[in-house]
């Protein structure tokens, strides 16, 4: 008889085959820099770009470290003639940066599913890609 205990883990493929559990948040509007804390680790993002009601198109922007340079950050871009943009990224993270390009701000809505994972189990977002 085995006595290893099976959890949730970074490594454990099961735990990221199974369906998440919904994490939703937003802000109307978005003004400056917003940092989203996880209850646990994601394994997919998606944020939506509400602010499409005037002429100009307006950015959010979706990183994973405070210190990410401009070519680091991910564009979502809504504009009046292309109305709300959204993306999906397939990351595992406990935490993610929203801000706005807009002095005014722009309406967002972000859907995180969440593994079973602890925060505590993740490692530092940093590096080439993220922080260089």
């Amino acid at each position: 008889m085995s006595i290893y205990q099976y959890k949730a883990g970074l490594q454990n493929a099961a735990s990221y085959q199974s369906s998440g559990s919904p994490f939703v948040t937003g802000s109307s509007p978005l003004i400056g820099v917003q940092r989203i804390d996880f209850p646990n680790v994601t394994k997919r993002i998606q944020v939506w770009n509400l602010d499409a009601g005037e002429a100009a198109a307006h950015n959010i922007y979706v990183y994973f470290h405070e210190g990410a340079p401009l070519d680091n950050k991910i564009a979502v871009t809504a504009a009046k003639d292309t109305g709300p943009a959204h993306i999906d990224i397939d990351v595992k993270c406990t935490h993610c940066f929203i801000s706005s390009s807009h002095a005014a701000g722009c309406d967002f809505r972000l859907y995180a599913s969440l593994t079973g994972i602890e925060p505590k189990q993740m490692f530092e977002l940093t590096g080439s890609g993220i922080t260089e």
